[in-house]
């Protein structure tokens, strides 16, 4: 049995078919990175967005140079609860995470009279500890 040979017509048709082929396979590909490229500030708000409650609370936190011991004391928690809520493995109270969003000095709007209280025992510690602060220097 001989093999016929492949005219020179469909060789070229198939070599100019896969050239093109390639050619979209990379004019796609250019395009989908310069799409990526100018996405970064999406992604980047979606990252920040993202960030779960005790990821937040531990960020404020060093931002403030605060201890964990601190924010315990401060709201009348323990030192074992702040970390769990740093780590996600519980929740604050409603009481307790409006008087954390005091202690970070970031005031909710609406407040209740129950939190009134612990807000101002929570202001009273703050600004003591930037006396003792302030004295040691």
């Amino acid at each position: 049995m001989k093999l016929m040979p492949i005219p020179i017509t469909i060789m070229i048709v198939v070599y100019v078919t896969l050239s093109a082929l390639f050619l979209y396979l990379v004019v796609s590909l250019i395009q989908a990175l310069q799409k990526y490229l100018k996405s970064e500030p999406v992604r980047n708000e979606k990252k920040q967005m993202s960030k779960t409650l005790g990821e937040v609370i531990r960020r404020k936190r060093l931002e403030r140079h605060m201890t964990q011991e601190f924010v315990a004391e401060a709201l009348g928690v323990s030192t074992q609860a702040v970390s769990k809520w740093e780590s996600g493995a519980s929740d604050p109270s409603t009481t307790n995470l409006a008087a954390l969003s005091d202690l970070f000095e970031q005031h909710q709007k609406k407040s209740s009279g129950k939190s009134d209280k612990k807000r101002l025992h929570v202001r009273s510690l703050y600004h003591l500890q930037n006396r003792k602060q302030i004295i040691s220097c």
